[in-house]
């Protein structure tokens, strides 16, 4: 007959943790695996937006004079370092004419003669004076295409018989030679009354300068 060992506590307590043991890996493989990690390569690129540009501001007003000056940029007209601005220049013009025709001058030839205009001056007049300057205008426009009073001083001066044509002095205005002597008045009529007598009077006597000598006889 085979005897049997005898079991003791310790021999329980190992099989009890084996238990344990076993049950515990059992949940581990139950459990959800963690979420992946995404790495910052792989996520998809974040678009910026762009600076909007802002409107450029227009630097002149919306007024006559800034409309000047916006037309001579784009064109490029320059005026006299003096002005800030051509309708600066245009403005100068338009005051002084006045000034100078209360002087005895025409305004007309002070502008061409004194101020002499360049290309990009007679350019900048002839866009701004008939709106900041209505007044002086006309004139202007005449002396620009060579229409004013030319002033002559004590001198002597060539003059020819037959000038070119230019665009100060066209040669329809300028000839030499004697003027032509003035239209002779018209005649008046002579009744057949007015042979021997005027308003009961001679011919040739009025009233009002005497009465006729003795030589003359009544009717």
């Amino acid at each position: 007959m085979r005897s049997m060992r005898r079991v003791g506590p310790a021999a329980v307590a190992a099989v009890g943790f084996v238990l344990l043991a076993g049950c515990g890996g059992g949940g581990e493989a139950d459990a959800k695996p963690p979420h992946p990690t995404v790495r910052s390569s792989d996520a998809a690129p974040t678009q910026t937006a762009e600076p909007t540009a802002e409107p450029t501001q227009d630097p002149f007003p919306d007024t006559p004079a800034g409309d000047l000056d916006r037309k001579a940029e784009k064109a490029g007209w320059e005026v006299d370092s003096l002005y800030d601005a051509p309708s600066d220049y245009v403005d100068d013009i338009c005051e002084s004419m006045p000034e100078q025709q209360k002087l005895g001058q025409d305004p007309g030839e002070w502008l061409m003669t004194a101020q002499e205009p360049d290309e990009d001056e007679t350019a900048v007049l002839r866009a701004g004076m008939s709106k900041l300057c209505p007044k002086w205008w006309p004139v202007t426009r005449k002396a620009l295409a060579g229409d004013f009073v030319h002033t002559y001083t004590d001198g002597t001066y060539e003059v020819k018989a037959k000038p070119k044509d230019s665009p100060d002095q066209p040669a329809d205005r300028f000839r030499a030679g004697r003027a032509p002597p003035p239209p002779r008045p018209p005649a008046q009529p002579v009744t057949a009354a007015a042979t021997s007598f005027n308003a009961g009077w001679p011919l040739g006597v009025r009233r009002g300068l005497g009465r006729p000598s003795a030589g003359w006889s009544w009717r």
